[in-house]
């Protein structure tokens, strides 16, 4: 076992630039001439809890010991650091009593207050893992060179890693456990340049992949963190400048359209409130936001 506030990294900077935001209103943004993004992020991969009552989340910060993951009511009270260091990518158990998150380029697993940390894969380079909704697996990429990464499920106990499906990432569970959405990789000549990512769910049962859409071209060059919705999915798109925005698509791969006019990124949805968590990254906020699933009623939940 690994104390949880004792896990430290040494000889780290981290570069932040923040600025507050003095209201609690999404405006629109202007992306800055230029060939690279302009944007903040602080607070970011939020990850609902089942009854939808709190919000495990990174946050990043100059001071190495206040970095790590967080978590916070969806009312924005009650802030409690659950692990410090460079930890990334959490998500609750569905009886929320335990929490899988990224450090080191392996997955761990704690208790809901950050105590009892087991390591739950060794080396592999492991990122995004999400619970199943029985509590039974859990989905995961592994990378497997520097640009591509695998699909596995592993138990919680770290026993029966599988393999299900090369060149994806960002898997995310459907309700029902019968299948996973993620995202595969397009490139063009060769693995040298990503064009976009094909969106496509994978049954479990006759191990098939059915492709939901294609996305692609200079709006949705880079993708990731699809969630299924009762009625679309929802995922985050980086354009060719790196800018990122939250879409919606319904679930025959066809309409989508934007849920955020200033940048967005990392959305999460939960079920039962059937509302998004996201990380809203215009110049100078960098704070998770929420916002109900088609869009509207967006508030500031962490500053």
């Amino acid at each position: 076992m690994i104390g949880a506030r004792n896990i430290k990294v040494k000889s780290l900077m981290i570069f932040i630039s923040v600025l507050l935001c003095s209201g609690c209103q999404e405006q629109a943004e202007t992306p800055s001439p230029g060939p690279f993004a302009d944007y903040t992020q602080i607070d970011f991969d939020p990850a609902w809890t089942v009854t939808g009552k709190k919000i495990a989340y990174s946050h990043s910060n100059t001071d190495i010991d206040l970095s790590g993951i967080y978590s916070v009511n969806s009312d924005g009270s009650n802030v409690t650091q659950l692990i410090s260091g460079i930890a990334v990518s959490p998500d609750w158990s569905p009886d929320e009593s335990r929490i899988v998150f990224s450090q080191f380029n392996d997955l761990y697993i704690s208790t809901s207050s950050g105590d009892s940390i087991f390591r739950l894969t060794f080396g592999s380079i492991s990122n995004d893992p999400e619970w199943s909704n029985s509590g039974d697996l859990i989905a995961y990429n592994r990378s497997n060179s520097v640009s591509m990464s695998d699909i596995y499920l592993i138990h919680p106990d770290g026993s029966g890693e599988t393999f299900i499906d090369s060149n994806g990432k960002y898997p995310s569970w459907v309700t029902g456990d019968t299948s996973i959405i993620y995202f595969k990789q397009i490139y063009e000549g060769g693995y040298s340049s990503q064009s976009g990512d094909s969106l496509v769910q994978y049954f479990f049962k006759t191990e098939s992949i059915n492709t939901i859409a294609v996305l692609s071209g200079d709006e949705h060059k880079y993708n990731s963190y699809p969630n299924m919705t009762d009625d679309g999915i929802i995922f985050c798109s980086k354009n060719k400048s790196g800018y990122s925005y939250i879409y919606k698509i319904d679930l025959t791969g066809q309409n989508i359209f934007r849920l955020t006019e200033s940048q967005g990124y990392s959305p999460d949805y939960c079920l039962t409130n059937n509302k998004i968590a996201y990380t809203n990254r215009s110049r100078g906020n960098g704070r998770l936001w929420i916002m109900d699933q088609d869009g509207t009623n967006k508030t500031q939940l962490t500053y």
